[in-house]
């Protein structure tokens, strides 16, 4: 099957960053491994339940501004649909960035669902709002 790629618009940036820094596989200063993990693999549960209120409710101001309520769920809408039903989380890496002066805890998570594997890299601040949503 065709492999997508999906963009948040200000994850751009952001992702430059990331790769300039996944070899680190630390952790900014001041963020909890466990809080990474858990809020990552609860936003991509929000995410495969269609709650996309309460996922837009935790993007960081900076992800609001670039994608819109709708535009979330339109897009992750579309990716479902060929991804199929989620079967569960495979695996976990953890990373670290700085972008605009922010610095991020990414969290790369490898999930199976019943038509194919996506991986999503989910960038969370300090706040832990996330501030950067590929999905690969």
């Amino acid at each position: 099957m065709k492999k997508r790629y999906i963009v948040v618009p200000a994850a751009m940036a952001l992702l430059l960053g990331i790769c300039a820094s996944c070899a680190a596989n630390e952790l900014p200063s001041g963020f909890d491994r466990d809080q990474v993990i858990k809020t990552s693999e609860g936003f991509i549960d929000q995410l495969n339940a269609k709650d996309y209120a309460f996922c837009y409710d935790q993007f960081s101001d900076v992800m609001k501004e670039s994608m819109s309520q709708k535009k979330l769920e339109n897009t992750f809408t579309s990716i479902f649909e060929g991804l199929g039903g989620f079967v569960r989380f495979k695996s976990v890496s953890l990373s670290s960035s700085k972008s605009l002066g922010v610095e991020y805890a990414v969290c790369i998570v490898k999930c199976q669902y019943e038509n194919e594997a996506a991986t999503f890299t989910i960038s969370l601040d300090k706040d832990m709002k996330v501030g950067g949503l590929y999905i690969k």
